[in-house]
C-alpha cells in the first residue's frame, strides 16, 4: 500500500438492519481487519448478491474496494467505491471517506482529472486532523501528476501545517520530497512569494525560502535573495538546508557568483581535479562504507606507487540518515567545489540526496539499490529494485516454469517497494500472486506470517476439517497430542503457490527459510534480492537455503576475466576477499575516471555529465557498463546456493 493510501474510517454505526445481514457484515469487517483479503472479497461479493437492499451494502462495497486497492486492481477498486458512493446519502458522515477512497483509486489508475473533480467535492475541514493530512497529500500528488505544480506545492503546505508527531517520519519525508519536486518546476518569483507567505508557520517554510532566494539570484535580485537566506539562518538553525543557505549567502556577500538554476553559474568555482565521495563512515553501516571506499580508491589507483596522482578524493561521511547525507553533499559542493560525487550508498533518504544533486547540477553516481530521483545529473550504478525483481521474476517464470507466487516482506518503505516491484513483474509475465503477508521489521518469530500464507492461521474458515480431525481422534481413541500423532491435531497447510519472494537481508532470511519447513510448507522455491549474496544466508538457513535463487552483479568466484582481474587486484591491495559492495563502487569509480579525462575546464560539471552519458561497454568488475536512461547498466547474474556455496547459474 502507498503512503496515505486509505482514510481511517469507522464504518460500523447503529442502523436498523435484519439480523442476518448484520451478522454477515460483521464477519466481513473482521476478515478485513485481520488481513484476510481473499476471504473478505469472496464474502463481500456473496453479500452484494444476497442483500441488494441492505443498509450495510455501501460499507461492504467499500471494504471490497479496499481489498482490490491493496491487490492493485485499480479498475475493480474504482467499480466498488463508485457503487458505494452512489448508494450513500449526501448527508451521510462517511461520504467524504468513501469519496477519498474512490479518488485514490482513480489516481492510482492514472485517471487524474476524474480524481481532481472528486477531491474538489471533499470538504477536508470536516475531517479529523490525520485524515485532513491525507486528503491534502492526495491532492498534492494528483496535482503534480496533472503538472499543476503550484497547486501541488500549495496542498503540500496545507498538509504540512497539520503535520505533528502523529505522522510517521517516512510520511513526512515523502511530503517534503514531493514539495521539493513541485518547487523545482516553478520558475515565477511571484508564485514562489505567494507560497512563502502560505508556508509561514509550517515545516516547509525554510525550503520555500531557499527556493525563492535562488530564484531571485537567477534574476539578479541579490538584496532580496540575501534577505531570504538570512531568514533561514536566523529562524531555522536546525534546517536541513541551513548549510546550503549559508554557502549561498557567503558567495553573495563576498561578491562571487552564487549558485543559480543555470549550469553556467553552477560551474563557477569548480575544481575539475577533485571528486567527492559520499559514504557512511560512522554508525552501524560504517563497515559497508569502508568497503565501498576501498573499491573507489582502487579505481583511482590511490595505492599504486607508479600511477599518476591526477585526481584527489574528498571524502565526506554521509551518516545513516537523509539529513546528514544532504548536508555532506552541500559541503562537497560549496566548500570543496568538487566536480562530481560518488555516493551515497544507503537507500534511506536517497530521493532527498539525489534531488539535491540534480538541483545543484552536480554529477552524482549513486551506489544505492533504491530507485533514485530522475534527472540528467543523476547516474545510478546500483541495482535498482525494479531491475532485480524483473530479472528474478523472469528467471522463475521462464526458466523454472513457476506461475504461482507468494510474497513475504517487512512492513517498511524498502519492503513495500520490493513487494510492489515484484508483483508488477509477475503481472507483466502473466504469473499470479496467490498470497501476500507482511511483518513488523525486527520480528523474530515468523510462524504466524507463514501460517497466514498457508491457510493455517484462519482456522474458522476450515471448520469442517477441524471437525473431521476431531472425529478421527475419537475413532482412534486419541486423547493426548504427541509427536507421533500430531497430524490428528493440526490442520495441514494449503500451499497454492510454488515460490515465495522474500526481500530481506541474509540474517533475517536465514531465520525465515527454515520456518517454512517447520510449518510443513515443503517443495516451494525461495526467491530473493542481491542482499542474499552473502555466505551468512547458507550459514543460518542451512539446507533450507539450497536452491534458493537471487540476483546480483558480482560473484567473487566468477570466471569472467574482468571480475577475476579485479579480485586479484583487490586481494593484493587489501589482503581480503572482495565483495559485491566494493566491486560496485570500483566500477562507479572506473566510470568516473574515464569520464574525467573528457572534462572541459570552462564547464567541468556539465561536460562530466555528458561524458558519463557516453559510457558504453566499459569493462568492470561487475561486467560491461553502458549508460541507459540514467543507469550504468550491466547484465545481472542469477545466483543460487549449492552445497552451501553461492554459485552462478545459467538463465
Amino acid at each position: 500500500m502507498k503512503l496515505f493510501s486509505v482514510l481511517a474510517i469507522a464504518l460500523s454505526f447503529a442502523v436498523a438492519a435484519a439480523p442476518v445481514d448484520s451478522v454477515q457484515f460483521k464477519d466481513i469487517q473482521t476478515a478485513f481487519s485481520q488481513g484476510r483479503l481473499a476471504e473478505t472479497e469472496k464474502k463481500a461479493e456473496e453479500f452484494e448478491r444476497a442483500f441488494t437492499k441492505s443498509d450495510f451494502l455501501a460499507q461492504v462495497q467499500n471494504l471490497n474496494g479496499l481489498c482490490k486497492l491493496q491487490k492493485r486492481d485499480w479498475k475493480g477498486a474504482i467499480s466498488e467505491f463508485q457503487k458505494s458512493v452512489n448508494l450513500t446519502p449526501v448527508t451521510s458522515p462517511i461520504l467524504p471517506y468513501l469519496k477519498y477512497n474512490l479518488a485514490n483509486a482513480k489516481f492510482e489508475a492514472g485517471e487524474f482529472e476524474d480524481a481532481q473533480q472528486l477531491l474538489k467535492t471533499i470538504d477536508a475541514t470536516q475531517l479529523d486532523r490525520d485524515n485532513q493530512i491525507k486528503v491534502y497529500y492526495l491532492r498534492a500528488r494528483n496535482d503534480f501528476s496533472r503538472k499543476a505544480y503550484y497547486d501541488s506545492a500549495r496542498n503540500c503546505i496545507q498538509s504540512a501545517k497539520l503535520t505533528h508527531s502523529t505522522l510517521a517520519q517516512e510520511q513526512k519525508n515523502a511530503l517534503t520530497a514531493l514539495f521539493d519536486r513541485s518547487l523545482s518546476l516553478l520558475t515565477q518569483s511571484a508564485s514562489l512569494q505567494e507560497l512563502a507567505v502560505l508556508a509561514e508557520e509550517s515545516s516547509l517554510a525554510d525550503r520555500i525560502l531557499l527556493r525563492l532566494g535562488k530564484s531571485e539570484l537567477s534574476e539578479g535580485k541579490k538584496d532580496l535573495a540575501k534577505k531570504h537566506f538570512q531568514m533561514i539562518l536566523s529562524q531555522y538553525p536546525d534546517s536541513t538546508v541551513y548549510a546550503e543557505a549559508r554557502a549561498l549567502l557567503s558567495d553573495e556577500t563576498t561578491g562571487t557568483p552564487a549558485i543559480s538554476p543555470t549550469p553556467e553559474s553552477v560551474d563557477t568555482e569548480v575544481d575539475s581535479k577533485k571528486i567527492g565521495i559520499l559514504l557512511p563512515l560512522s554508525g552501524k553501516f560504517a563497515r559497508f562504507g569502508s568497503r565501498a571506499l576501498q573499491g573507489i580508491e582502487l579505481a583511482f589507483q590511490i595505492f599504486e606507487a607508479n600511477a599518476p596522482k591526477t585526481y584527489s578524493l574528498v571524502v565526506e561521511d554521509s551518516g545513516d540518515d537523509a539529513e546528514s547525507a544532504a548536508t555532506a553533499l552541500s559541503r562537497l559542493t560549496h566548500e570543496h567545489h568538487v566536480v562530481g560525487v560518488i555516493g551515497p550508498l544507503l537507500s534511506k533518504g536517497i530521493e532527498k540526496v539525489t534531488q539535491k544533486a540534480q538541483d545543484l547540477q552536480i554529477p552524482l553516481i549513486s551506489l544505492s539499490r533504491s530507485t533514485v530521483t530522475s534527472g540528467d545529473y543523476i547516474f545510478n550504478a546500483g541495482i535498482s529494485m525494479k531491475a532485480q525483481t524483473r530479472e528474478i521474476a523472469q528467471y522463475a517464470v521462464k526458466k523454472l516454469g513457476i506461475r504461482r507466487f507468494a510474497i513475504l516482506y517487512p512492513r517498511d518503505k524498502a519492503g513495500e517497494e520490493s513487494m510492489n516491484r515484484f508483483w508488477d513483474s509477475v503481472d507483466e509475465l502473466g504469473g499470479e500472486i496467490r498470497g501476500v503477508e507482511s511483518y513488523v521489521p525486527g520480528e523474530t518469530d515468523f510462524r504466524q506470517s507463514i501460517d497466514r500464507l498457508s491457510g493455517r492461521f484462519y482456522s474458522e474458515a476450515r471448520e469442517r476439517e477441524i471437525l473431521a480431525l476431531a472425529k478421527d481422534r475419537d475413532l482412534k481413541k486419541i486423547k493426548k497430542k504427541t509427536r507421533k500423532n500430531e497430524q490428528f491435531f493440526t490442520l495441514p497447510p494449503i500451499v497454492d503457490y510454488e515460490a515465495v519472494f522474500i526481500p530481506e537481508d541474509p540474517r533475517i532470511a536465514g531465520q525465515i527459510l527454515p520456518t517454512f519447513a517447520y510449518r510443513d510448507v515443503d517443495a516451494v522455491r525461495f526467491l530473493g534480492t542481491s542482499a542474499w549474496n552473502s555466505p551468512e544466508l547458507a550459514e543460518r538457513a542451512l539446507n533450507s537455503a539450497e536452491h534458493a535463487y537471487f540476483v546480483d552483479l558480482f560473484l567473487a568466484s566468477s570466471t569472467q576475466p574482468s571480475s577475476k582481474k579485479y579480485c586479484e587486484k583487490f586481494e593484493a591491495s587489501f589482503q581480503q576477499e572482495p565483495s559485491a559492495i566494493d566491486a560496485l563502487a570500483f566500477d562507479a569509480g572506473k566510470a568516473m575516471v574515464r569520464a574525467l579525462a573528457q572534462v572541459a575546464e570552462n564547464n567541468p560539471r556539465r561536460s562530466l555529465k555528458e561524458a558519463l552519458q557516453q559510457t558504453k561497454d566499459l569493462p568492470g568488475a561487475t561486467g560491461k557498463m553502458t549508460y541507459l536512461d540514467g543507469v550504468l547498466s550491466r547484465p545481472l547474474k542469477i545466483l543460487t546456493i549449492k552445497s552451501g556455496q553461492i554459485v552462478e547459474t545459467a538463465f
